[in-house]
């Protein structure tokens, strides 16, 4: 069984289609060995919806797709990029002593991505990135000393549950904006844009 774990609805439904998955609950989508949680948007919505996922399906993989803005002039918009790790940028324990991003009782809090060749078969022009950088906020602007990354709402949330299951998680992310004042307006764009190119590589991921 292959879970996939996706945000909004426009990234999820030409998916739906391509996979013949039937509507068995809100935003939850299976047939075979497919299963596919629209989550919701955020850090919190991903993880429940992932966790769901897990429990229910007893997946032998999870798949995290979706738009993320990009921190590099390396990573357009249009491109896919392969983060090699994720880590929540907006958590912060330095008042209390412990180093940036350091998740309190946590045996680790950043994690590793596997599966870029695997991918690259599929996505020939897929780049890879050393970072994706989650938190609850659209980025506007581009973090310091993070040059090599990109960054989204939910992915880290996705490795974290994967990793206390032991399930392997991918990532297919697709550069949607830029990180800037525009962000925004670009994103909505880009959505459109590009919401069928991502969903026709994943099928062809899920699918090789």
């Amino acid at each position: 069984m292959i879970l996939m774990s996706v945000a909004m609805e426009d990234e999820c439904y030409i998916l739906k289609d391509l996979l013949g998955l039937l509507e068995v609950g809100d935003n939850e989508f299976v047939c075979g060995d497919f299963a596919l949680i629209c989550t919701g948007v955020g850090k919190v919505n991903a993880a429940m919806g992932t966790q769901y996922g897990i429990d229910k399906y007893k997946p032998e993989k999870i798949i995290n797709y979706g738009f993320v803005g990009s921190m590099s002039e390396e990573y357009l918009v249009g491109d896919f990029v392969f983060p090699q790790m994720t880590l929540q940028h907006d958590f912060d324990l330095t008042p209390l002593g412990y180093p940036p991003f350091t998740v309190q009782g946590q045996d680790k809090s950043v994690f590793k991505i596997k599966g870029f060749e695997e991918l690259k078969e599929v996505i020939p022009d897929l780049k890879k990135c050393k970072y994706l950088l989650t938190g609850d906020r659209f980025m506007t602007e581009r973090l310091p000393n993070f040059e090599d990354a990109i960054c989204d709402m939910e992915g880290y949330s996705v490795a974290r549950v994967a990793d206390k299951a032991g399930i392997p998680c991918y990532m297919v992310k697709l550069v949607s904006d830029s990180c800037n004042k525009e962000g925004a307006d670009r994103f909505a764009v880009s959505v459109d844009e590009f919401k069928r190119e991502l969903q026709n590589y994943v099928f062809s991921f899920v699918c090789k």
